[in-house]
Parts: C-alpha cells; structure tokens; sequence
C-alpha cells in the first residue's frame, strides 16, 4: 500500500504525458504511523502551488484526495483570486464552507458507494457557486481507491477538465 506523494505517481506520470505538468506532494509529518492533524495541511498545499509558480507554472490546478481534498479546499480559500489558480479537482472529501466562497472551476468526484462522503459532496455542490462539475461513479471506494477502480475513464475526466479550463485563458 503507497502513502502520500508516492501513491499518485501513476497517475502524475500519464498526466504529464497528456502535456500536464504534476506535482505530487507529502504532507509535513506524512506519511507516519498515523495522518498529520489537518490544521495547516493546506499550507503545504499553498507552498506546492508556490513551487509550480516559481517554475514557470502560469495555469495550476490544485488536485485533493479524502485527507489532501479537505486540505486542497482549505488552500483553495487561500488561492482564490490568484490570477495562476485554475481550478480545483476533489475526491472523496468536503468542505461546504470553503467551497461556498471558491470561484474557481470546481471538478467533484465520488462514489455513491462511499454513502457519508457521497452526501456530503453532493451538498457541497450544491452550494459551490459556477463554474462546477460533478462525477459520480456508482462504485468505486474513497479517495485513491477511484484511480484504482475507474483509473482510464478517471485520467480522461481530469485531463479533459483541465483543458477545457486552460483554454483562451
């Protein structure tokens, strides 16, 4: 079983051969015997995107699963109105209240399968303002577990999102 930044290596691989570059991350402390405490998890989320901008990045998407999801939309809160914040792709987590205020393009992706984080997703699209797109695959499991159950038609979601999202801008 793959922990933290390694765990999404397949899947930063295909992605940049799709022509995106990715930045898989470990947060500080993770991974360990057990998960970091979410409290300032998203600051590592915003040092990555920091990282990619200082590259050369002009267009970043910021990707969270479960634990990285509730992470990645607390960073977003913070990213918001950054001219190189594109978008934001969750799966498998919640956060009605940041997903309230985001204005970013928004690609949510579930299980129905994974009942309490289904219902909770569902309404946080809800309430997340437009632009906002939802996948729901009828099984599949929580978080990483998607990659492993729908791993092709997954990549294509994503990779699709974002360029529809980059384009003209």
């Amino acid at each position: 079983y793959l922990k933290g930044a390694e765990s999404f290596a397949k899947e930063c691989d295909e992605l940049s051969a799709k022509g995106l570059m990715c930045l898989a991350i470990n947060f500080r402390g993770y991974p360990a015997e057990r998960p970091p405490d979410l409290p300032g998890m998203e600051e590592d989320v915003v040092a990555g995107f920091e990282f990619l901008v200082g590259r050369g990045a002009k267009r970043v998407f910021v990707l969270g699963s479960s634990m990285g999801g509730m992470a990645a939309l607390r960073a977003a809160s913070k990213l918001d109105g950054r001219k190189e914040f594109a978008g934001l792709i969750i799966l498998s987590a919640f956060d009605t209240v940041a997903a309230k205020r985001l204005r970013v393009p928004k690609l949510l992706v579930v299980a129905y399968d994974d009942r309490r984080v289904y219902t909770k997703m569902m309404a946080m699209l809800f309430v997340a303002p437009p632009p906002k797109e939802a996948v729901v695959f009828a099984r599949g499991g929580h978080g990483q577990r998607l990659f492993q159950a729908h791993h092709n038609q997954l990549i294509e979601v994503i990779h699709n999102f974002v360029a529809r999202y980059s384009e003209g801008r």
